[in-house]
């Protein structure tokens, strides 16, 4: 959960920057430039959103179920 959560504020908190900076944000000298496509790269990496989201409802026993066929 925690890391759901840390990947998720981590591309918020660099988003926000990036609308501060403007333009200029987007240069590769920026360092929010790089968090940003750091960002990016690391919450792709450790998994997307929608597989820690399932891992999470199967540990909390709170996934649907799927329908079955008849």
């Amino acid at each position: 959960m925690a890391k759901l959560k840390a990947g998720r504020l981590a591309r918020e908190l660099t988003d926000t920057c990036l609308q501060f900076w403007g333009g200029m944000g987007y240069s590769w000298e920026a360092k929010v430039a790089r968090m940003f496509r750091d960002g990016r790269l690391t919450s792709i990496g450790g998994g997307p959103d929608e597989i820690m989201l399932n891992i999470i409802c199967k540990l909390e026993g709170i996934l649907p179920e799927k329908k079955k066929k008849e």
